[in-house]
């Protein structure tokens, strides 16, 4: 009863662990239905592991090779593929963002490949004539899976957008920490582990938005932020905020008195619910600052000045 449910919302709502591991594997065996029927099957063949002489391959596909944060947090990864062959498989059509471009410039030339508009099969068989060796996944929804289904890679890789499992026993390996994977949920993930010791997310913050010199308090001013208040703040979209997590957030606050909690405003009502929220958990509505909307590169430097990503505290 809950195969309606995508395998990135179900991270996001009160599902048990054993139910978003069901749900994603529903999603993965329906991308292996949608191509049962596929006549002639792909061309695909075995690519040997590659030699101590030969330099490993290794692919990234996604549908979010735009103006998106995706892009945005591996926009210069690959220039730091020193000792991998990197190839970018865009199943998105070009929307010429900067994000875009520079991932572009930063490969060899013809190895950022312009796949959309072409088949599963025809994706399929491109990742699979260049000889890779490795697939990484990062796209969010996957609603592409079925192009992985065909294997053209012997390593397929689940990473960066979907921090769960995928559900699919044709993608061997995902890229996790000890916050999005503990030890105790690893039986809820059908991939085995690649366990970074620090965090599991690439950004790009440091190389795109150098810190500026800056008047803090002029900053605060304009931002409507306390000058002595400590800022706790959450610019993540307000979908992925949930009751529990929220009251966690208000307990905090009211033991810590000079605290604010800064949020991005989504409209006059959401703003005044979540005032209301906090007022509800005993916490001076005053206290909750709604910043407006920005673009994305003010956005950005407005959090890294703060010394924030999307979750921070200054």
């Amino acid at each position: 009863h809950l195969t309606t449910v995508s395998p990135y919302f179900s991270l996001l709502s009160k599902f048990t662990q054993h139910q978003m591991l069901m749900i994603a594997k529903h999603h993965a065996r329906r991308a292996e239905a949608k191509v049962q029927h596929i006549r002639p099957w792909p061309r695909i063949g075995t690519v040997p592991l590659p030699s101590q002489s030969n330099i490993p391959k290794i692919g990234y596909i996604g549908a979010d090779f735009r103006m998106h944060v995706t892009a945005h947090l591996i926009q210069t990864v690959f220039s730091y593929h020193s000792r991998v062959s990197p190839f970018v498989f865009a199943l998105n059509q070009d929307d010429r963002s900067r994000f875009r471009q520079n991932i572009r410039s930063s490969l060899p030339e013809g190895q950022f490949i312009e796949a959309f508009g072409r088949s599963d099969v025809e994706v399929a068989e491109i990742v699979n004539s260049l000889g890779l060796h490795v697939l990484v996944d990062i796209d969010y929804y996957k609603n592409r899976m079925q192009i992985l289904v065909f294997r053209p890679c012997q390593i397929q890789v689940n990473f960066l957008a979907h921090p769960g499992t995928s559900g699919a026993d044709y993608i061997d390996f995902i890229v996790v920490d000890k916050i999005v994977a503990p030890p105790e949920n690893y039986e809820f993930f059908t991939e085995k582990f690649l366990l970074m010791h620090h965090h599991y997310q690439v950004n790009d913050h440091a190389a795109m938005y150098p810190r500026k010199e800056q008047d803090r308090a002029q900053l605060r001013r304009k931002e409507n932020l306390p000058q002595d208040a400590v800022v706790l703040c959450n610019f993540n979209s307000l979908y992925k905020f949930e009751p529990n997590s929220f009251s966690v957030w208000m307990r905090v606050m009211k033991r810590a008195p000079k605290s604010v909690l800064w949020l991005v405003s989504d409209g006059p009502e959401c703003d005044e619910n979540l005032r209301h929220q906090a007022r509800e958990r005993g916490v001076d509505p005053s206290r909750i600052i709604l910043a407006d909307r920005a673009d994305f590169d003010k956005h950005i430097q407005r959090s890294v000045f703060f010394g924030a990503g999307w979750v921070g505290c200054t």
